[in-house]
C-alpha cells in the first residue's frame, strides 16, 4: 500500500509538472520573449499579471520557467532514451557473452567513464555548434556508462538461469540468447532504471547550460534561467528561485517514481 500510493504521489505530481510545461505558458497573455519596459524586476503578485515576477527586461518568469521545464523535459527524455538504448544494447551483449569478452568491454566502458566528459563535451559544442541533438547524444552517452554496467549485471544474473541454461544446451547461440531470453528478460529492469537516467541527464544538462554550453536564445531550458537568475539574484531573487524551485520538483517527482519503481520490481522478483 505504501509503495502504491508513493508511485501515485510520484506519477501524479509528475504529471501536474509535465502539463504545467506543456499547456501552461498558452494559458497567459505573455509570451518567453516579450519584454514589458514598463515593468522591469516586478515582485511577484496577481495585480499586475506577472504571477512570478519579470526579469531585468520585464519577461515573465512564470512562462518563461515552464517553457524551460519543457525544453529540459523534452532533452532529458531524449537523453535518456539513447541512454537506454546503448545501455542495454551494450550491457547485456556484455552479460550475455561473459568471460573474456564480457571483462574487456567493461574495461573499456571504465576507459570511457575515466575522461573528462565535460572537456570533451566542450570540445563538440565548440567544433559543431550548440544543438539539441548534440547535447542529447553526448549526456546520453554520458548518462549510458552507468546504466550498461547495472544492466551487464542484471545479464549475468539471467545468464546462468535454468531456462537460459537449456535454450544454451539445445544449441542456442548468443545472439539468439540475448535477442530471445536476455535482451526481454531486461526491458522491465531498464525502464525502472530510465527513471534514475532522465533526471541524471536532465541535471547534467542543467549544468551545461548553467556553464552556457547548453542551447541558444530563443530555446533556453532550467539551467540557462538559474545561470541568468544568479546574475540577479541581489535584486529579483524570484529570477532564481522560481527555476530552481520547478527543477528541484521535477528530480524529486522521478526520485519518488523510481524508488516506486524499483520496489515494484524487487515485490515481483522476490
Amino acid at each position: 500500500m505504501a509503495g502504491d500510493r508513493r508511485l501515485r504521489v510520484a506519477v501524479g505530481l509528475f504529471v501536474l509538472l509535465a502539463a504545467a510545461s506543456l499547456v501552461g505558458p498558452w494559458l497567459r497573455p505573455f509570451d518567453a520573449w516579450h519584454t514589458d519596459w514598463a515593468q522591469l524586476q516586478i515582485a511577484p503578485g496577481l495585480a499586475h499579471g506577472h504571477w512570478l515576477g519579470s526579469d531585468a527586461i520585464g519577461r515573465d518568469v512564470f512562462v518563461r520557467t515552464l517553457l524551460a521545464g519543457r525544453v529540459s523535459l523534452l532533452l532529458g527524455f531524449g537523453a535518456g532514451l539513447v541512454a537506454l538504448l546503448f545501455g542495454l544494447a551494450y550491457g547485456a551483449l556484455a552479460g550475455t557473452l561473459g568471460g573474456g569478452a564480457e571483462r574487456a568491454m567493461m574495461r573499456a566502458l571504465d576507459v570511457v567513464s575515466a575522461l573528462p566528459f565535460l572537456l570533451i563535451v566542450v570540445l563538440l559544442l565548440t567544433l559543431f555548434g550548440r544543438s539539441a541533438v548534440l547535447l542529447v547524444l553526448a549526456v546520453g552517452a554520458y548518462a549510458c556508462i552507468d546504466l550498461a554496467r547495472m544492466l551487464r549485471a542484471e545479464a549475468a544474473r539471467l545468464r546462468v538461469l535454468p531456462f537460459v541454461q537449456a535454450a544454451r544446451a539445445l544449441g542456442a547461440g548468443p545472439w539468439w540468447l540475448l535477442t530471445r531470453h536476455i535482451g526481454p528478460n531486461q526491458l522491465g529492469f531498464a525502464f525502472v532504471y530510465l527513471s534514475l537516467a532522465v533526471p541524471q541527464a536532465i541535471l547534467v544538462e542543467s549544468f551545461l547550460s548553467f556553464l552556457g554550453l547548453g542551447l541558444d536564445e530563443p530555446s533556453v531550458s532550467l539551467g540557462g534561467l538559474l545561470a541568468e537568475g544568479v546574475q540577479e539574484l541581489e535584486d529579483a531573487p524570484w529570477v532564481l528561485l522560481a527555476p530552481a524551485t520547478f527543477l528541484a520538483l521535477l528530480l524529486i517527482a522521478f526520485t519518488l517514481l523510481g524508488d516506486a519503481l524499483r520496489a515494484r520490481l524487487a515485490v515481483r522478483s522476490a
